[in-house]
């Protein structure tokens, strides 16, 4: 069995990726936050050292191998390749470790998942501060706070990271 983890959008939005809903909410403990500002300017969740340690959710891929696994989750994302983590694989991801021994314990082959890196002000591998993070969603115009408030109101309650915490609080977008 090959397994897609999820802790965002692609939980209550796959699109076309190629899942068994419904997802389920025993994934691996991985620390996420709010620190990858998108094309469409809203905040969304990447795994990151400093996020807020949650409960993923995974659900089994409808597909015959890992390299369709990952171009499926590519394909999701809008992404390059290299920004889908995997395991078994030769290059490491930040908490590859912990999603291996994850996939052991739930006899899973092979998982996926998006590897992207925080991102503000348009540099790769810098998070906004939480103060910059609230900024930011009041400085968005309205189709963009929109979408930001959306992807936040959307996100599974079981996801509080510290950040959706003061989302709720200064700007009242509480889970749906």
């Amino acid at each position: 069995m090959i397994a897609c983890l999820a802790w965002g959008s692609l939980e209550w939005n796959p699109g076309s990726l190629k899942v068994q809903r419904p997802w389920r909410a025993d994934g691996p403990i991985l620390p996420v936050e709010y620190v990858r500002q998108s094309a469409k300017n809203h905040l969304t969740l990447v795994i990151t050292g400093s996020g807020t340690a949650v409960t993923t959710f995974w659900a089994p891929m409808t597909v015959c191998n890992l390299s369709e696994a990952i171009e499926s989750l590519r394909e999701r994302e809008g992404t390059k390749p290299k920004n889908i983590g995997r395991c078994p694989a030769q290059d490491r991801y930040p908490f590859s470790d912990v999603i291996s021994e994850w996939a052991q314990r739930m006899d899973v082959e092979a998982v996926v998942w998006t590897a992207l890196p925080p991102k503000f002000g348009g540099r790769d591998g810098v998070a906004p501060t939480m103060d910059q993070a609230v900024a930011h969603l009041y400085s968005l115009d309205a189709e963009a706070k929109t979408i930001a408030e959306e992807y936040v109101r959307r996100t599974p309650s079981s996801v509080r990271t510290t950040y959706r915490l003061q989302f709720e609080t200064d700007l009242g977008w509480t889970a749906i």
